[in-house]
């Protein structure tokens, strides 16, 4: 089930709403109704801490695979007049753009970009699906020209790169949301446990 932002930040209340309880009961041997409310809070606090590592786990992905593929994303000469090119230029652009094509959509990253679920995380779910399919339009487009084929590759030029421009500048905002998020998630652990052991301490 996707999430929104409202879900960041909640472990803070959920343990504070913890110490309360230990505070009113004194113990963990109240009466049956206090028993009843401490294993609901503990219940909420546990889903939390496992929703917490489903959400780093993703982010961990985003923010390790994403740069990666910008570094080699980056070094595409993809600007420029293409009539400009050396023939040896033009070939290896032709071979290293189809290889990250390749790379992305069904080899090294594709495991990221194209087999992982991010519905834990807000609002990547839907930048995801617009990478998803920015790269499968390059794909296509790259794919009808004949490999090696550089004139029908210069005439192709303006379209391939828009197309590929349009994948990198989705992928930038990927990474800045994944580190963002990331960044959230561990101040909120943080968070929790300080504010719970300064609660604790005054018990």
């Amino acid at each position: 089930m996707p999430v929104d932002i409202a879900t960041i930040g909640t472990l803070v209340t959920i343990t504070k709403g913890l110490v309360e309880i230990i505070k009113g009961i004194g113990s963990f041997f109240g009466g049956a109704s206090d028993k009843i409310k401490l294993s609901r809070e503990f219940r909420t606090l546990y889903n939390r801490i496992d929703m917490l590592a489903l959400q780093l786990e993703q982010c961990e992905r985003l923010t390790r695979n994403v740069p990666a593929w910008l570094e080699l994303a980056n070094r595409m000469p993809l600007w420029g007049d293409p009539e400009q090119l050396e023939v040896n230029q033009a070939q290896s652009i032709d071979r290293d753009l189809r290889s990250l094509i390749h790379e992305s959509v069904r080899d090294h990253f594709s495991g990221t970009f194209f087999q992982t679920d991010f519905n834990r995380l807000p609002d990547v779910p839907v930048q995801v699906e617009i990478f998803r399919a920015q790269l499968r339009t390059l794909d296509q487009t790259v794919s009808a020209i004949q490999p090696g084929n550089i004139q029908a590759l210069k005439a192709m030029w303006s379209q391939i790169t828009t197309q590929f421009n349009d994948s990198r500048n989705t992928a930038w905002d990927i990474q800045r949301k994944a580190e963002d998020l990331q960044g959230a998630l561990i101040r909120e652990l943080h968070d929790a446990a300080a504010s719970g052991l300064k609660e604790l301490n005054a018990v």
